[in-house]
């Protein structure tokens, strides 16, 4: 709801934490960490750089984080008081791009290439077992690119997108849905909606036809929207979220899916994987 338009003493009503970008710390292991961010991206690594240094005490955590300067960089002293409590398992590599450091692998974006001359020269990137990474899009599609290349698998590098690399474009999924029907089943009820455009998506028409779904981003980032096809055929434009397990277990981004077939049925109750 917009800030204009709330009033003191109304009810709003929120959703739970969405997304499952992170990692369940277990006391027993013993883990060697990477997490890559870019500015604001240091907001969900803290938490996950915190709890598994603290849940896990044998294992090691190093952190690469890019700012414009130190003065920008946010959770500084966080970052610092982590680093203080845990001297020998948490290793932070910083780097500005408009600040001169003493060494010129530290100065610049962090960037394919910039990963590349630190394994080549500072980090053996094949040896950590989990590499989460989060900031602007191109840094995370040239870091991911560039760990893939290092010798990382892709199973054990996570990324987590605020939003989609540009302005949304017309679909390219070459369907014809105008017209089409569609069963959505929520709360333990099925619905039948209609597509009135080929690139309109499931929750596009839906939400047109009065339907309470959940979604957040419309950009195939956030999986708020996500949902299980039970039946019939969906194809999706774009998927930043959900994982290849997702994808073979019957999940979809409803604000990206287009029906192939004329029964579908899409579940927003099952969301049985996370």
């Amino acid at each position: 709801m917009p800030a204009n338009t709330s009033r003191q003493g109304m009810t709003l009503e929120v959703m739970v934490p969405q997304g499952h970008f992170g990692y369940q710390p277990q006391a027993e292991r013993q883990g060697r960490y990477l997490a890559i961010a870019a500015g604001s991206g240091i907001t969900p690594m803290l938490a996950i750089i915190a709890t598994t240094l603290q849940t896990e005490p044998e294992s090691q955590f190093t952190l690469i984080y890019g700012n414009r300067t130190s003065q920008s960089m946010m959770f500084r002293q966080a970052l610092a008081d982590l680093k203080d409590k845990y001297p020998q398992r948490f290793t932070v590599v910083v780097h500005f791009s408009q600040e001169t450091l003493d060494s010129d692998l530290l100065h610049g974006r962090i960037d394919g290439e910039k990963l590349q001359s630190l394994g080549a020269s500072l980090i053996n990137f094949r040896l950590y077992d989990e590499a989460f990474i989060c900031g602007p899009a191109a840094m995370m599609d040239e870091t991911e690119a560039a760990l893939k290349a290092l010798g990382m698998p892709d199973k054990t590098i996570h990324l987590e997108r605020f939003n989609t690399p540009g302005t949304r474009v017309k679909r390219s999924v070459n369907v014809q849905s105008d017209g089409q029907k569609v069963t959505v089943r929520q709360d333990g009820r099925d619905r039948e909606i209609v597509l009135n455009a080929d690139d309109e998506s499931i929750l596009d028409a839906a939400l047109r036809q009065g339907a309470d779904l959940p979604y957040a981003c419309k950009g195939g980032v956030c999986a708020t929207c996500k949902c299980k096809v039970l039946r019939g055929k969906v194809a999706m434009e774009t998927n930043y979220s959900l994982e290849p397990d997702e994808l073979a277990a019957g999940y979809v981004l409803s604000c990206q899916a287009l029906p192939l077939t004329s029964d579908v049925v899409v579940d927003f109750d099952a969301k049985g994987m996370a």
